[in-house]
């Protein structure tokens, strides 16, 4: 595809010797400031950091002091580490691109809303003004207007600035100017024609700044101080250890800190625990006990329930057992609400797996757009049960409905870890693919 905003990209500039080891270290300072307009609820106060940013073939390494983010995309993951606790904390790479496609989802059925209605967008919520915010786009454009005077290259959307540049840039290899425009997608977005450009122009400008309109008129500017070649980045995390949210703490945090770290010793134990548990149950003559333990197993591993002949026999006589397979069988919300009614009561009839008939109890009330209670239940579980692996896929489609995708991902990623084989996790499989073809510009 042509690119006729490449031609004479700067007019002095600094070269950068490189090898194929070395990588770019840039020191510069980023500054925030939102000034609200009309219908501007909140007003973030202005953010002024001091960052090293190192651009790797592999990786992105953003430092403030205070804090460390590491972008590892051979692994997709997003490492972010207190330098001051000396703790790090796992994060996906598809939390980012998931969190703007949905948002974009959602502004679109707005956008779709408002034209129906024939009523004219508000300032902000044009299509270019969303894909400009989320640096998401469902169809290739290049719509933007650029203009250059004699020290700045502009990118604009009529009178509205959106992107602007010195022309005074430092040269970058390639694959470190990809990195360097992600870079600038994960701390400003940027319309994808503008993140385009920058990834193309093998180039740092000395100064840029990027304008959104939504909400408010919000400013992103990094002054960059200087840009050199390093042979080493400080890519390495294993001196950091795993962060454990203390009690007291966020209740999420905990749960996740505590599953994605879970030590297969103690995975397997619980395994072990639950099959004597479930032997016991039958040997005992407790019915119901067997029947949600070995159907805590499954939720465990994904594997079904491997139940005999006259134990399916003993459940077909037993009141709770009857109840309970009559409860799972809710479609609407008729029989969801009747179900979660029966899932309380049961409760009694059981003396050690009160926790199975909760997390049943709990996707019926999200099914019910009860994500709080939903939610509330499965921490409560994962808090004294950490691995069953289907409860996190469950913690993490609610996260996904609340829009906290980085700790939606951090669910997935902990029963994946727990129940690899699980099947419910394909669908998480599948919406990872999705994104990486449709939205590479993120990895």
């Amino acid at each position: 595809m042509a690119r006729p905003w490449l031609g004479a990209l700067c007019a002095i500039s600094v070269v950068i010797a490189t090898s194929s080891h070395a990588a770019i270290r840039i020191d510069a300072d980023l500054d925030r400031h939102t000034e609200p307009t009309a219908g501007t609820k909140i007003v973030p106060p202005d953010q002024h950091r001091s960052l090293v940013v190192f651009l790797a073939e592999r990786a992105i390494v953003v430092d403030d002091g205070d804090a460390r983010t590491v972008y590892d995309f051979a692994n997709r993951r997003q490492v972010q580490i207190d330098l001051k606790a000396k703790t790090r904390v796992d994060y996906s790479l598809y939390a980012t691109p998931a969190a703007r496609t949905f948002e974009w989802q959602n502004r679109s059925g707005i956008r779709r809303a408002l034209a129906a209605a024939n009523i004219p967008p508000q300032e902000g919520m044009s299509l270019i003004d969303d894909e400009h915010a989320l640096s998401i786009q469902d169809q290739r454009s290049s719509p933007l207007q650029i203009s250059t005077d004699a020290t700045y290259r502009t990118f604009s959307d009529g009178n509205r600035t959106l992107f602007r540049e010195t022309l005074h840039t430092t040269p970058l290899p390639p694959a470190e100017a990809r990195r360097f425009a992600q870079f600038v997608c994960n701390m400003a977005a940027g319309h994808p024609q503008i993140i385009e450009y920058l990834g193309a122009a093998n180039a740092v400008p000395d100064e840029w700044t990027m304008t959104t309109y939504v909400p408010g008129i919000t400013t992103v500017t990094l002054h960059v101080r200087s840009v050199r070649t390093v042979d080493d980045v400080p890519m390495d995390v294993t001196a950091y250890g795993p962060r454990q949210t203390p009690d007291g703490g966020d209740a999420i945090d905990r749960v996740l800190d505590r599953g994605i770290n879970l030590p297969a010793a103690d995975l397997d134990a619980e395994r072990r625990l639950n099959t004597e548990a479930t032997a016991k149950a039958f040997a005992d003559g407790r019915t119901f006990d067997g029947f949600l333990s070995s159907f805590e197993r499954a939720l465990m591993t994904g594997e079904t329930p491997p139940f005999t002949d006259p134990q399916r026999a003993a459940f077909g006589a037993h009141d709770a057992t009857t109840r309970t397979r009559i409860a799972l069988g809710a479609r609407d919300k008729t029989t969801y609400a009747a179900a979660i009614e029966s899932f309380v009561q049961l409760r009694t009839a059981t003396t050690t797996n009160a926790h199975v008939l909760a997390i049943w109890e709990a996707n019926d009330r999200r099914q019910l757009g009860d994500l709080q209670g939903g939610q509330k239940l499965f921490i409560e579980v994962l808090a004294q049960h950490p691995a069953i692996a289907g409860v996190y896929k469950d913690l993490g489609d609610t996260l996904l409905g609340s829009y906290d995708m980085q700790r939606a991902w951090r669910a997935f990623d902990a029963g994946r870890r727990i129940g690899p084989a699980f099947a419910n996790f394909r669908a998480v499989d599948q919406l990872e693919q999705q994104i990486a073809t449709k939205h590479p510009e993120y990895f």
